[in-house]
């Protein structure tokens, strides 16, 4: 009997890991999809990693349906600090060479400490209740990766990722 109950601890341990453990080579954070047609929000699981490769440092978010658990969409954003431009690219890893679903580029002058990026046309028509276009912030005062926390993902069905930790 001791031996199944040591088989089964495992098991029931991986089956009920709840937001913010480490789990695949990632932690889990909780986001938001927001449909700003309708007004309805689904909460998403996400991982985070960075990458660097000489002055260029990649974020690279993986949303997760919440109930399948499936890798569903991609953010990417990738920071040229010799450019100072940093842009970020929405898509569907499982639609081939078509999975690109929205881009969005932001050149600054000089680096920020705080939130910044483009309000857009829906943020200036809807106001308060509508997400930025893009928002954005430096994860420390290197000024290399970049973290994302609004991003526009489907202008024509006026929907966001919110990736807010």
């Amino acid at each position: 009997m001791k031996n199944y109950l040591v088989l089964l601890l495992p098991l029931i341990c991986l089956f009920t890991l709840p937001s913010g453990i480490t789990k695949n080579n990632g932690t889990f954070f909780i986001g938001y999809q927001l449909n700003a047609k309708t007004g309805v929000s689904y909460k998403i699981n996400y991982t985070k990693s960075y990458e660097e490769v000489g002055l260029t440092y990649t974020t690279i978010y993986k949303l997760f349906n919440r109930v399948k658990g499936t890798h569903e969409m991609t953010v990417t954003a990738v920071h040229d600090k010799n450019a100072k431009k940093i842009k970020v690219t929405v898509n569907d890893p499982s639609s081939g060479i078509f999975g690109v679903n929205h881009t969005e580029e932001y050149t600054y002058q000089e680096p920020e400490n705080g939130l910044f990026g483009i309000g857009g046309a829906a943020k200036t028509l809807g106001g308060s209740k509508i997400p930025n276009q893009l928002s954005l912030k430096f994860v420390s005062n290197k000024y290399e990766n970049v973290l994302v926390y609004e991003v526009l993902y489907s202008p024509e069905d006026f929907e966001w990722f919110i990736l807010q930790e």
